[in-house]
């Protein structure tokens, strides 16, 4: 570094020889520390200098224009991206929701489904595994005969071992083949012949 000093200066201190000469000097050394950043030229210039800067050309306009584009791209990318994974566990939960729908049989939309509850409340308590030993068997007291008639075994072995749904699926068809006469005291309970 020059520690020489400028013209500039020399002539401000003859101007004014004794104002402000701290000052002066302590931003003459600052200058000097700092002179690789705000360089001082004897020349006047009438154009302002920016330090470690260049002038911005209109190609590092498009540069910046196409950094800028490419941004958004990624921002738009990332967003279609997080869109796509919601799209894919709505489908997986529509899936999952179908799976578990299936699994409740279309009996249950039966307009005699809910009577069946009610006929299974009389003749068992609801309780669609009763197995008493007397001979009939889960929640309306299918006889062991009129199970298999019915092929009730492509459920289960007895009535007490298949499921409600099941159970009321037979009973059911046994209704729709022979009427209410198969469960003659409770049908009659609940005024259905």
């Amino acid at each position: 570094m020059d520690n020489t000093r400028p013209e500039s200066f020399a002539v401000y201190e003859q101007k004014r020889p004794h104002k402000n000469l701290k000052k002066i000097a302590a931003s003459f050394s600052l200058l000097t520390v700092f002179g690789s950043l705000l360089p001082i030229t004897t020349e006047k210039q009438h154009t302002p200098q920016i330090a470690s800067e260049s002038v911005i050309t209109p190609v590092d306009d498009q540069f910046d224009i196409n950094k800028i584009m490419e941004i958004k791209m990624q921002i738009h990318d990332a967003k279609l991206s997080q869109q796509a994974e919601a799209r894919k566990r709505l489908q997986n939960f529509s899936a999952w929701v179908s799976a578990v729908s299936r699994q409740q049989p279309a009996i249950r939309n039966h307009p005699l489904y809910e009577i069946f509850e009610e006929l299974s409340n009389c003749e068992s308590g609801e309780d669609w595994s009763i197995n008493t030993g007397n001979g009939y068997y889960g929640g309306v007291q299918f006889a062991q005969s009129t199970w298999v008639a019915m092929d009730g075994q492509r459920f289960a072995e007895r009535a007490d071992l298949a499921s409600k749904d099941e159970q009321i699926a037979v009973a059911i068809e046994l209704q729709n083949e022979a009427g209410w006469d198969q469960w003659p005291t409770c049908a009659r309970q609940l005024g259905l012949y």
